[in-house]
Protein backbone atom coordinates (compact mmCIF):
# COMPACT_ATOMS: atom_id res chain seq x y z
CA UNK A 1 0.00 0.00 0.00
CA UNK A 2 1.31 3.42 -0.93
CA UNK A 3 0.57 4.97 2.44
CA UNK A 4 0.46 8.75 2.92
CA UNK A 5 0.44 9.75 6.57
CA UNK A 6 -1.42 13.00 5.90
CA UNK A 7 -4.43 11.06 4.61
CA UNK A 8 -7.08 9.14 6.53
CA UNK A 9 -7.94 5.56 5.62
CA UNK A 10 -11.10 3.91 6.94
CA UNK A 11 -10.19 0.41 8.04
CA UNK A 12 -11.47 -2.56 10.06
CA UNK A 13 -9.35 -4.23 12.76
CA UNK A 14 -10.68 -7.04 14.95
CA UNK A 15 -14.26 -6.19 13.94
CA UNK A 16 -13.86 -2.55 14.97
CA UNK A 17 -13.95 0.47 12.67
CA UNK A 18 -10.86 2.65 12.84
CA UNK A 19 -9.03 5.39 10.99
CA UNK A 20 -5.47 4.68 9.90
CA UNK A 21 -3.61 7.97 9.74
CA UNK A 22 -0.62 9.98 10.90
CA UNK A 23 -1.17 11.66 14.27
CA UNK A 24 1.46 13.38 16.40
CA UNK A 25 4.03 12.40 13.74
CA UNK A 26 3.35 8.67 14.17
CA UNK A 27 1.17 6.28 12.16
CA UNK A 28 -1.70 5.04 14.28
CA UNK A 29 -5.15 3.49 14.39
CA UNK A 30 -7.79 5.76 15.89
CA UNK A 31 -10.97 4.16 17.26
CA UNK A 32 -14.03 6.26 18.10
CA UNK A 33 -14.84 5.98 21.81
CA UNK A 34 -18.54 6.30 20.94
CA UNK A 35 -18.37 2.71 19.65
CA UNK A 36 -17.72 1.45 23.17
CA UNK A 37 -14.81 0.16 25.22
CA UNK A 38 -11.88 -1.10 23.16
CA UNK A 39 -10.33 -4.39 24.26
CA UNK A 40 -7.37 -5.53 22.16
CA UNK A 41 -5.76 -7.86 24.67
CA UNK A 42 -2.03 -7.24 25.04
CA UNK A 43 -1.92 -4.44 22.46
CA UNK A 44 -1.14 -1.09 24.11
CA UNK A 45 -4.05 1.33 23.80
CA UNK A 46 -3.92 5.04 24.64
CA UNK A 47 -7.22 6.27 26.09
CA UNK A 48 -8.63 9.60 24.89
CA UNK A 49 -5.67 10.33 22.60
CA UNK A 50 -6.66 12.40 20.72
CA UNK A 51 -9.77 13.45 22.62
CA UNK A 52 -12.68 11.12 21.98
CA UNK A 53 -10.48 8.34 20.59
CA UNK A 54 -8.61 5.22 21.50
CA UNK A 55 -5.19 5.24 19.86
CA UNK A 56 -2.99 2.29 18.86
CA UNK A 57 0.39 3.03 17.30
CA UNK A 58 0.79 0.98 14.13
CA UNK A 59 4.42 0.16 14.91
CA UNK A 60 3.29 -1.60 18.11
CA UNK A 61 1.38 -4.25 16.13
CA UNK A 62 2.95 -7.56 15.17
CA UNK A 63 3.07 -8.41 11.46
CA UNK A 64 0.31 -10.99 11.91
CA UNK A 65 -1.91 -8.35 13.51
CA UNK A 66 -1.19 -5.92 10.69
CA UNK A 67 -2.26 -8.55 8.17
CA UNK A 68 -5.68 -8.69 9.85
CA UNK A 69 -6.43 -5.05 8.95
CA UNK A 70 -8.69 -4.47 5.95
CA UNK A 71 -9.88 -1.34 4.22
CA UNK A 72 -13.55 -0.56 4.74
CA UNK A 73 -14.33 -1.94 1.27
CA UNK A 74 -12.99 -5.34 2.31
CA UNK A 75 -9.64 -5.13 0.51
CA UNK A 76 -6.69 -6.24 2.65
CA UNK A 77 -4.15 -3.68 3.76
CA UNK A 78 -1.46 -6.29 3.06
CA UNK A 79 -0.13 -6.25 -0.51
CA UNK A 80 2.34 -8.77 -1.97
CA UNK A 81 4.94 -8.67 0.80
CA UNK A 82 5.28 -7.96 4.52
CA UNK A 83 7.41 -4.89 3.81
CA UNK A 84 4.27 -3.23 2.40
CA UNK A 85 3.09 -3.06 6.04
CA UNK A 86 6.15 -1.24 7.35
CA UNK A 87 5.44 2.48 7.59
CA UNK A 88 7.39 4.22 10.37
CA UNK A 89 8.91 1.42 12.44
CA UNK A 90 12.31 1.58 14.05
CA UNK A 91 14.51 -0.67 11.90
CA UNK A 92 15.83 -2.42 15.04
CA UNK A 93 12.33 -3.25 16.31
CA UNK A 94 11.95 -6.83 17.57
CA UNK A 95 8.67 -7.01 15.64
CA UNK A 96 10.56 -6.79 12.34
CA UNK A 97 13.52 -9.12 12.95
CA UNK A 98 11.91 -12.05 11.11
CA UNK A 99 11.12 -9.94 8.05
CA UNK A 100 14.06 -7.60 7.44
CA UNK A 101 17.84 -7.73 7.47
CA UNK A 102 19.80 -4.65 8.56
CA UNK A 103 22.99 -4.34 6.53
CA UNK A 104 24.12 -1.01 7.99
CA UNK A 105 22.81 1.12 10.85
CA UNK A 106 24.19 4.38 12.26
CA UNK A 107 20.86 5.84 13.47
CA UNK A 108 21.09 7.57 16.85
CA UNK A 109 18.09 5.85 18.44
CA UNK A 110 18.69 7.00 22.01
CA UNK A 111 19.67 10.61 21.41
CA UNK A 112 16.83 13.02 22.42
CA UNK A 113 14.72 14.81 19.82
CA UNK A 114 16.37 17.87 18.24
CA UNK A 115 19.81 16.57 19.24
CA UNK A 116 20.20 13.52 16.97
CA UNK A 117 21.91 13.61 13.57
CA UNK A 118 19.19 13.21 10.86
CA UNK A 119 21.79 12.41 8.19
CA UNK A 120 22.56 9.06 9.81
CA UNK A 121 20.59 6.13 8.46
CA UNK A 122 20.04 2.39 8.29
CA UNK A 123 20.12 0.26 5.16
CA UNK A 124 17.51 -2.48 5.33
CA UNK A 125 16.68 -5.42 3.07
CA UNK A 126 13.37 -7.30 3.03
CA UNK A 127 14.04 -11.01 3.59
CA UNK A 128 11.10 -11.99 1.37
CA UNK A 129 11.16 -9.83 -1.78
CA UNK A 130 14.71 -8.47 -1.54
CA UNK A 131 13.61 -4.83 -1.74
CA UNK A 132 16.06 -2.44 -0.08
CA UNK A 133 15.25 0.63 2.02
CA UNK A 134 17.09 3.60 3.43
CA UNK A 135 15.68 4.60 6.82
CA UNK A 136 16.28 7.98 8.46
CA UNK A 137 15.22 9.34 11.82
CA UNK A 138 13.64 12.72 11.17
CA UNK A 139 12.17 15.48 13.28
CA UNK A 140 8.43 16.06 12.83
CA UNK A 141 6.08 18.71 14.14
CA UNK A 142 5.98 17.33 17.71
CA UNK A 143 8.40 14.41 17.82
CA UNK A 144 10.87 12.41 15.75
CA UNK A 145 9.82 9.61 13.43
CA UNK A 146 11.39 7.08 11.05
CA UNK A 147 11.08 7.55 7.30
CA UNK A 148 11.46 4.53 4.99
CA UNK A 149 12.44 5.13 1.35
CA UNK A 150 12.94 2.43 -1.27
CA UNK A 151 16.43 2.26 -2.72
CA UNK A 152 16.11 2.00 -6.50
CA UNK A 153 18.12 -0.95 -7.84
CA UNK A 154 21.07 -0.08 -10.06
CA UNK A 155 19.68 -2.42 -12.67
CA UNK A 156 15.95 -3.17 -12.68
CA UNK A 157 16.65 -6.58 -14.22
CA UNK A 158 18.15 -7.59 -10.86
CA UNK A 159 15.13 -6.52 -8.76
CA UNK A 160 13.36 -9.75 -7.83
CA UNK A 161 10.22 -7.89 -6.70
CA UNK A 162 9.57 -6.90 -10.33
CA UNK A 163 9.34 -10.52 -11.50
CA UNK A 164 8.12 -12.22 -8.33
CA UNK A 165 4.53 -12.59 -9.55
CA UNK A 166 5.53 -14.48 -12.72
CA UNK A 167 7.93 -16.89 -10.99
CA UNK A 168 6.46 -20.09 -9.48
CA UNK A 169 6.45 -19.85 -5.70
CA UNK A 170 8.48 -23.07 -5.45
CA UNK A 171 11.36 -21.35 -7.24
CA UNK A 172 11.39 -17.98 -5.46
CA UNK A 173 14.38 -18.88 -3.29
CA UNK A 174 16.34 -20.37 -6.21
CA UNK A 175 15.73 -17.34 -8.45
CA UNK A 176 16.65 -14.89 -5.68
CA UNK A 177 19.85 -16.86 -5.08
CA UNK A 178 20.63 -16.87 -8.81
CA UNK A 179 20.20 -13.08 -8.99
CA UNK A 180 22.42 -12.60 -5.95
CA UNK A 181 25.09 -14.92 -7.35
CA UNK A 182 25.04 -13.23 -10.76
CA UNK A 183 25.79 -9.92 -9.04
CA UNK A 184 28.47 -11.20 -6.66
CA UNK A 185 30.20 -14.35 -7.99
CA UNK A 186 33.00 -14.41 -10.50
CA UNK A 187 32.21 -15.66 -14.00
CA UNK A 188 34.15 -18.84 -13.31
CA UNK A 189 32.25 -19.54 -10.07
CA UNK A 190 28.93 -18.94 -11.84
CA UNK A 191 30.01 -21.26 -14.64
CA UNK A 192 30.69 -24.21 -12.35
CA UNK A 193 27.92 -23.61 -9.81
CA UNK A 194 25.17 -23.51 -12.44
CA UNK A 195 26.65 -26.02 -14.92
CA UNK A 196 26.64 -23.47 -17.72
CA UNK A 197 28.56 -25.77 -20.05
CA UNK A 198 25.12 -26.98 -21.14
CA UNK A 199 24.43 -23.48 -22.52
CA UNK A 200 27.90 -22.32 -23.62
CA UNK A 201 30.68 -24.47 -25.04
CA UNK A 202 33.30 -22.85 -22.85
CA UNK A 203 33.79 -20.42 -19.96
CA UNK A 204 35.42 -17.99 -22.41
CA UNK A 205 32.34 -18.05 -24.65
CA UNK A 206 30.14 -17.25 -21.63
CA UNK A 207 32.43 -14.38 -20.60
CA UNK A 208 32.49 -12.95 -24.12
CA UNK A 209 28.70 -12.98 -24.44
CA UNK A 210 28.24 -11.50 -20.97
CA UNK A 211 30.39 -8.54 -21.99
CA UNK A 212 28.02 -7.84 -24.88
CA UNK A 213 24.61 -8.40 -23.22
CA UNK A 214 23.10 -8.88 -19.76
CA UNK A 215 22.47 -12.62 -19.31
CA UNK A 216 20.40 -12.61 -16.12
CA UNK A 217 17.11 -12.98 -18.01
CA UNK A 218 18.41 -15.96 -19.97
CA UNK A 219 19.75 -17.60 -16.81
CA UNK A 220 16.39 -17.23 -15.03
CA UNK A 221 14.58 -18.81 -17.99
CA UNK A 222 17.16 -21.59 -18.05
CA UNK A 223 16.50 -22.24 -14.36
CA UNK A 224 12.76 -22.53 -15.07
CA UNK A 225 13.47 -25.00 -17.90
CA UNK A 226 15.74 -27.12 -15.69
CA UNK A 227 12.96 -27.33 -13.08
CA UNK A 228 10.33 -28.31 -15.68
CA UNK A 229 8.28 -25.10 -15.45
CA UNK A 230 9.03 -24.25 -19.08
CA UNK A 231 9.47 -26.74 -21.92
CA UNK A 232 13.03 -26.75 -23.18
Amino acid sequence: MDFQNQKKYNVIFKDRKAVLTGYNDQICLLFDKKDGVLDLGDIKVLDNYPEGSYCVFFSSLSMEERKQITLDNGDPLFKDCECSLIFDDKPNSDLLKDYIEITDDTIEYYVPDLLFDPSKYATVKCKNCGKKYKVNRKMGYRSSFFEWNVIAPENNAYDFSLIKNIIPAQLHDKVKQLIEDYSSLSDEDMWYKYNLEECWLSLEEYEDEKEEIDLIGFLIVNLLVENDFIAG
